[in-house]
C-alpha cells in the first residue's frame, strides 16, 4: 500500500482512508458491499465538505473532532454509535496500516486538518480547509516534530495571487470599526451579520464585547452555537452570549435552551439589558443547510424589524427590541 501521487483521487489517502468523501463512490460501495474496507474522515462542519452525511448513514464510524461529533448528533443526526470523536494533537491507531492525528485546522469551531501516517513510514497531511497564519506552528507541538510529509493535500481555491486577504485579525477590526461609526452617527442601528452554520464566531464575539450586548439568533441557529465551546464575554457582565429570538418558528432545538454538557456557553431566553445595541445573526444566503436565510442582511434586518412590529406579545424576550433607526450589515471572510 502507498500514498497516492499527485493529481489523484483528493478523498483518498493511500487505500482506504476517505477524508470529506461521504458522497463518493468509496460510501456507496461500502453501502452495496456491506464491508468495511475505508476509514471516514471528517475535517470540519460546513455543507461542501460533510454532504452526504444524515441520519440515514450507514457506510460506516465517521472520525472526526469533539466539535464536529457534537453537530453531527445533534444537527445532521447520524447515528451516534457511527459518530468517533477523537481527541486533538494525539496519534490514534484506527486499523492495523493508519495512525491519524488531528490537528487545527484555524477555520471555524472544530475544524481540523489530518496527520495520516501509514505502517511502511509513508505520510500525508490533509488539510481540509486550512487558514495558514503566523504562530500555527509555534502552538502545535505535533508540527514542532519536523515531520517529513510525502503527500500534501492542500484546498487550492484561493491560490492565485490575485487572492490577497486581509488577516483575520485586520477583518474583525474593520467590522468593529464600521459597526461602532454607524451606531455613533444613528443610535439605535441594528447591526446585521451574515454568517454560515458555523463560522465568523470571532465577528459575533468581538462585536458582543465592543457593544456590551448579547446576540440576538434564530432557534436554528441557537440549537449550532449551543454546540461549541465559546469563550465569555466580560463586557456582557453577566448577561448572556446569545438570546433567542424565536419561539417555535421552524424550531430545531430542544424545548431545554440550558448549557450544553461540556459548553461553557451560557444561553437563556431573557432579552439582553441593552435592547437598542442588540446584534442580530442571520445564516449566510448561499448556506445548503440552511433554507429560512434571507437574501441579503439588509433585507434581513428589513424582514426581522417587521416582524417585530407584528409581535403583541411584549413581556419576554425579544419582541422588546426597537426598531432600529439605521441599518449596518457586517460580513468577513470566513
Amino acid at each position: 500500500e502507498r500514498l497516492p501521487e499527485a493529481g489523484m483521487d483528493p478523498h483518498l489517502v493511500g487505500s482506504h482512508c476517505v477524508v470529506d468523501g461521504f458522497k463518493s463512490r468509496y460510501a456507496r460501495e461500502r453501502r452495496k458491499s456491506g464491508q468495511a474496507p475505508f476509514l471516514f474522515l471528517l475535517s470540519h462542519a460546513h455543507a461542501d465538505h460533510y454532504g452526504g452525511l444524515d441520519s440515514r448513514w450507514a457506510a460506516g464510524p465517521v472520525y472526526c473532532s469533539e466539535t464536529t461529533a457534537r453537530f453531527l448528533r445533534a444537527i445532521l443526526q447520524v447515528p451516534a454509535e457511527l459518530v468517533r470523536p477523537l481527541a486533538m494533537d494525539v496519534p490514534h491507531q484506527l486499523d492495523d496500516f493508519y495512525t491519524v492525528t488531528l490537528l487545527d485546522a484555524n477555520h471555524c469551531p472544530g475544524a481540523v486538518m489530518f496527520l495520516i501516517e501509514s505502517r511502511d513510514g509513508q505520510t500525508a497531511l490533509h488539510c481540509g480547509d486550512c487558514r495558514l497564519s503566523a504562530g500555527m506552528r509555534e502552538q502545535c507541538a505535533v508540527l514542532q516534530r519536523n515531520i517529513k510529509v510525502d503527500t500534501l493535500f492542500l484546498d487550492t481555491t484561493y491560490c492565485n495571487a490575485k487572492h490577497n486577504f486581509p488577516a483575520q485579525e485586520k477583518s474583525i477590526e474593520f467590522i468593529s470599526r464600521v459597526a461602532q461609526h454607524h451606531d455613533q452617527q444613528e443610535h439605535n442601528t441594528l447591526v446585521v451579520v451574515a454568517t454560515y452554520g458555523i463560522g465568523k464566531e470571532r465577528v459575533l464575539l468581538r462585536l458582543a464585547a465592543d457593544f456590551g450586548s448579547s446576540v440576538l439568533v434564530n432557534r436554528r441557529k441557537m440549537a449550532k452555537m449551543q454546540l461549541l465551546d465559546l469563550p465569555t464575554v466580560p463586557q456582557l457582565q453577566g448577561q448572556p452570549l446569545f438570546v433567542c429570538t424565536e419561539e417555535g418558528e421552524g424550531d430545531e432545538a430542544d424545548e431545554d435552551d440550558g448549557v450544553v454538557s461540556g459548553s461553557r456557553l451560557d444561553v437563556s431566553d431573557k432579552p439582553p439589558q441593552s435592547l437598542h445595541d442588540a446584534v442580530v445573526v442571520l445564516e449566510d444566503s448561499n448556506s445548503s443547510d440552511d433554507d429560512d436565510a434571507r437574501s441579503t442582511p439588509a433585507a434581513a434586518a428589513a424582514t426581522f424589524t417587521a416582524k417585530r412590529k407584528k409581535k403583541k406579545k411584549h413581556s419576554a424576550g425579544p419582541a422588546l427590541v426597537k426598531r432600529p433607526t439605521g441599518t449596518a450589515a457586517a460580513g468577513a471572510a470566513g
